[in-house]
């Protein structure tokens, strides 16, 4: 009897959980499910700490909670006097909404804008963010580059010739013809020499310049008298040389161009023969050039390098120079002919003018 009774107990308590928990099937379907400190749902978990109250406002954490510690961060964590949400960044002391808007590309005082409210010290239409010197009015990005040893317009650039190299306070960009000597600049005292000391573009200034070539006598002295001085004069020494003489075969460069013949293929004496490769026609053979007798009559060969071989009866004479024809070129000269008064040696004895050639009534 007894037996039965608590069956019927334990029977009862079984139908009674059964009832209980019909159709609760997750927390939140109770009110107040996700805070009653009961497992609705009997899925071994109750509160926040069910899935199913994940979303819900008594299980969210707290605005501001950055450690998730859901107590909630302090009201001021920066110490700056400002809380959330009015402070919009609570972890830097210098940026709160009255903390001055400064240039870094950050919203210093919470008002939603970058870098705003910026002055403009020069005044002249660019804030301290845009202008590189804020100071000065005539420094910002729209002005034009000076000549001032500056970066005017805010490039980040300073061009080469704004620099006083030679240190003399004048500017190469300020018509400082020579930025790498200190004598040389604008303003500078001119002094008889080839420098343009005062950069003019004038070496004369006051200075006499006797033949008319832009530069001063004084610098310029003309010893040789060729009407050219030593600076373009390659030998002051000799006045047949200067620039524009013609240039002759004597093995030095008589005007003046760097080249012993003019064109540069040398004025020289490769066979020794004492004649110079511009009058020798054969400057690899000494025995041909024009100091040679043409004795032998059968050789046709020009070896005194006129233009004609030995056996040649050249000037139609009857004398080939092989024969003695002193001057196969010319009729008027040739072995036998009498002398006359003319500077040269008719008969080709040697002699020029002889026997009284050139005395009067002859």
């Amino acid at each position: 009897m007894i037996a039965s009774r608590a069956l019927m107990l334990i029977a009862a308590a079984l139908l009674w959980v059964m009832i209980g928990s019909c159709g609760v099937t997750a927390e939140t379907d109770e009110e107040n499910g996700c805070s009653d400190g009961a497992d609705n749902d009997s899925d071994g978990l109750y509160d926040c700490n069910d899935e199913d109250c994940a979303t819900e406002a008594d299980c969210l954490p707290p605005v501001g909670d950055d450690d998730d510690d859901s107590v909630g961060n302090p009201n001021d964590l920066d110490g700056d006097g400002f809380e959330v949400p009015a402070d919009c960044d609570d972890g830097n002391p210098w940026v709160n909404p009255e903390a001055e808007e400064v240039c870094n590309n950050r919203d210093d005082n919470c008002d939603g804008l970058v870098d705003n409210e910026i002055a403009d010290g020069d005044e002249d239409g660019f804030d301290l963010c845009n202008d590189c010197n804020d100071d000065n009015p005539n420094i910002n990005p729209e002005a034009e580059e000076l000549c001032d040893g500056e970066d005017s317009n805010c490039d980040g650039l300073v061009f080469g010739d704004e620099l006083d190299v030679d240190e003399d306070g004048v500017l190469g960009c300020d018509n400082d013809c020579d930025d790498r000597d200190p004598d040389v600049h604008p303003g500078a005292v001119e002094i008889c020499d080839p420098i343009d000391q005062d950069c003019d573009g004038d070496l004369l200034e006051d200075f006499e310049d006797i033949d008319a070539d832009g530069i001063a006598d004084c610098v310029e002295v003309d010893q040789d008298g060729d009407g050219h001085a030593w600076i373009d004069d390659c030998d002051d020494g000799d006045s047949s040389r200067f620039p524009g003489a013609p240039e002759v075969c004597n093995g030095v460069d008589d005007d003046c161009n760097g080249y012993s013949d003019g064109d540069g293929a040398g004025e020289v004496d490769a066979d020794e023969d004492g004649f110079l490769s511009c009058n020798d026609c054969d400057d690899t053979d000494p025995s041909f050039n024009p100091g040679i007798i043409e004795a032998d009559c059968s050789d046709n060969r020009d070896y005194n390098c006129d233009g004609s071989a030995g056996d040649t009866d050249t000037d139609g004479d009857g004398v080939a120079a092989c024969e003695s024809d002193c001057d196969d070129g010319d009729p008027a000269n040739s072995p036998n002919l009498p002398e006359i008064c003319d500077q040269q040696d008719n008969n080709c004895d040697g002699q020029v003018d002889e026997d009284d050639a050139c005395a009067p009534n002859r």
